[in-house]
C-alpha cells in the first residue's frame, strides 16, 4: 500500500473554502449541491509504517517454494517428456501430464515409493516431526481435512483437457470432458464480454489473427454524477515479451539480456 496516495477529504462550504484553495496542499475541489465543496488535500504528514519488507518476503519466499517443487520434486519424479510446465503464479503452478495416473509416469521405483510416502506415509507421525513434503496426505478423512487447510502444500485447483497461454493472466483452459467448468483469464477485460474464447485464444495462438477483445461495461462518478460507460478493448494478442517463442507455438526459450 503506497502510502503516499494518501488523501485527507474535507466538506466545507464557501466560508472556509478559500483558506483551503490557498493552501499548498491543496490538491483538487469539486462543488456539489447544497452550496457544499469537497476539498481534496495532500497530508501533512506521512508516517512511514508500513512493513513492505514483509510483502518482499512473502513474494519471494513464494517463488523460492516454486522452483523448489519444480527443480527438487517433479524433477525426481517424472522425466521432462512425461510433463510440460504451462504456467506459474505466486501462488500455483499449472502442468500437464502424459497420462491420468501419474503412478505411471513415475521415473523409477525410488521416484514411486518417494511420492506415494508423501501420500501415505506420514499418517502416525507427531506434527512436530512431519517432514518436507508438497502433497496434501491422503491416508485418511482426518488427514485429508487437515492438509486441505495447510499452506505451503499442492492442492488441485484445476483439472481439464486444453490448455491455451498467451501470456501472464491471458489463459482458457477446457474443464473435464464430463461436465467440468472451464477456466478463463483475460487481464483488462470483463470475462463475460469475450465471446467464444476458446476460438479466439486458438485463432490467435496459431497467428491466424492478430488480435481479439470485447467490449467493458460498467460505470463511474464524475462531479458528483453517474455515468455508465462502453469501452472496446483489444486484450487477447500473440505478443509475447517474457521470452523467446519457438516455432512450434509452445516451447519458451529464456531472453538473452546483456
Amino acid at each position: 500500500m503506497n502510502k503516499d496516495k494518501h488523501k485527507d477529504v474535507k466538506y466545507v462550504t464557501d466560508a472556509r473554502l478559500g483558506p483551503l484553495i490557498s493552501s499548498p496542499r491543496f490538491s483538487k475541489m469539486q462543488e456539489l449541491s447544497g452550496g457544499l465543496y469537497k476539498v481534496v488535500m495532500s497530508k501533512d504528514v506521512i508516517q512511514r509504517d508500513m512493513p513492505t519488507q514483509l510483502g518482499a518476503t512473502v513474494l519471494s519466499g513464494a517463488k523460492v517454494v516454486m522452483l523448489d517443487f519444480v527443480y527438487e520434486h517433479l524433477d525426481k519424479l517424472f522425466e521432462r517428456k512425461y510433463i510440460r510446465l504451462l504456467g506459474m503464479d505466486t501462488d500455483s503452478i499449472y502442468c500437464s501430464f502424459a497420462s491420468r495416473n501419474l503412478k505411471d509416469l513415475m521415473r523409477s521405483d525410488a521416484a514411486l515409493r518417494l511420492y506415494e510416502e508423501q501420500l501415505y506415509g506420514q499418517h502416525d507421525v507427531k506434527p512436530g516431526e512431519v517432514r518436507r513434503r508438497f502433497w496434501p496426505r491422503q491416508c485418511c478423512d482426518v488427514h485429508r481435512k487437515e492438509d486441505a487447510a495447510t499452506p505451503l502444500l499442492f492442492k488441485e485447483e484445476f483439472s481439464g483437457i486444453s490448455w491455451l497461454g498467451l501470456g501472464s493472466k491471458m489463459v482458457h483452459a477446457r474443464g473435464e470432458e464430463d461436465g467440468g467448468q472451464d477456466k478463463l483469464a483475460c487481464k483488462g477485460l470483463q470475462r463475460s464480454r469475450l465471446s467464444n474464447a476458446y476460438d479466439t485464444f486458438r485463432v490467435v495462438l496459431r497467428g491466424e489473427g492478430c488480435v481479439g477483445g470485447g467490449e467493458n461495461i460498467s460505470f463511474r462518478t464524475f462531479q458528483a454524477r453517474m455515468f455508465t460507460y462502453r469501452q472496446h478493448k483489444q486484450v487477447v494478442t500473440e505478443v509475447y515479451l517474457k521470452g523467446r517463442i519457438r516455432a512450434d507455438g509452445v516451447t519458451i526459450d529464456p531472453l538473452l539480456i546483456r
